[in-house]
């Protein structure tokens, strides 16, 4: 869905609040241990959210139709500023991270839920990033960049993780460098 431009940024800002949020109010006691066990909850959180968000983008984005006409739209139009409306991708977060591990108690579900919203920031600025910024060959954001790229040109589809390349080398859907378009590169 085509967004003006605040509805575009508004999780930009809204996702560190959330996060600043659940970090404030996560009653930690000071051991080591309630420390490394939220900590351990936040990378859990984190992996899940690049499972999902490879899953999704291969399996609903290019192939449940309403969600496959909004990401063709995206692909026509790569630097139009598509996606979801505000607060829907943090609602489902909070739904998806949060809520099945608030069984489990505060720290879980608030660890499990930072993991999955840094993740969601993650993706939002390197997609981003790989459609609005120039970037420095050679950087590990200008590689995030090239692998997006092969996913919008390559003859073939892959390419479906934004925030790691793992589960498309993973799951074998990993597009060869081989077949990498020319990125522009602009001299400062």
């Amino acid at each position: 869905m085509r967004l003006g431009t605040i509805a575009y940024y508004a999780d930009f800002i809204l996702a560190p609040m959330l996060i600043a949020f659940l970090i404030w109010s996560a009653p930690l006691s000071a051991t080591v241990t309630a420390v490394g066990a939220w900590l351990g909850w936040i990378a859990v959180g984190f992996v899940f959210w690049t499972v999902l968000e490879y899953v999704v983008h291969r399996f609903i984005y290019h192939h449940v139709p309403y969600f496959r006409e909004i990401h063709d739209a995206h692909h026509a139009d790569p630097n139009a500023l598509i996606g979801a409306p505000p607060v829907v991708g943090l609602a489902l977060i909070m739904l998806v991270f949060y809520v099945p591990l608030s069984g489990l108690g505060y720290t879980a579900a608030s660890g499990f839920a930072i993991g999955g919203l840094l993740g969601y920031l993650g993706y939002m600025v390197l997609h981003h990033a790989a459609h609005h910024w120039d970037l420095k060959p050679g950087t590990w954001i200008f590689m995030a960049r090239r692998h997006h790229a092969l996913h919008h040109h390559a003859s073939e589809e892959g390419n479906f993780g934004i925030v790691t390349s793992l589960w498309d080398h993973a799951c074998g859907t990993a597009v060869p460098r081989s077949r990498a378009p020319k990125v522009r590169v602009l001299q400062s």
